[in-house]
C-alpha cells in the first residue's frame, strides 16, 4: 500500500489517496480515495486519535493509514 497523499474536507474528515500493490489487488484490495473522520474524545494505547472509515470501523492501532494522518497533522502544525 502506498498512501499518496491526504486533503482534509473539514476540520475533522480527511480523504486519503491510496495505491494498492498489485498482490493487495490480486487479493481484492481497490486503489482510490478513502474518507476518514477524526473522533476527538476517543485515543489510542500510545498516543494518537481513532479515525473511523466510511462504514463505520475504527482503524486498528497500528494501522499505517492512522499513523500517516497523524504524522501528517503533526506536520501541518509545525
Amino acid at each position: 500500500m502506498k498512501i499518496i497523499g491526504v486533503k482534509t474536507i473539514k476540520s475533522y474528515i480527511y480523504e486519503l489517496d491510496i495505491k494498492y500493490n498489485w498482490l493487495e489487488r490480486l487479493f481484492g484490495s481497490k486503489s482510490g480515495k478513502y474518507k476518514f473522520k477524526e473522533t476527538d474524545s476517543i485515543f489510542t494505547f500510545g498516543g494518537g486519535h481513532v479515525y473511523i472509515d466510511e462504514e463505520g470501523e475504527k482503524l486498528t492501532n497500528f494501522d499505517k493509514r492512522g499513523e500517516y494522518m497523524d504524522r501528517w497533522k503533526r506536520k501541518l502544525n509545525f
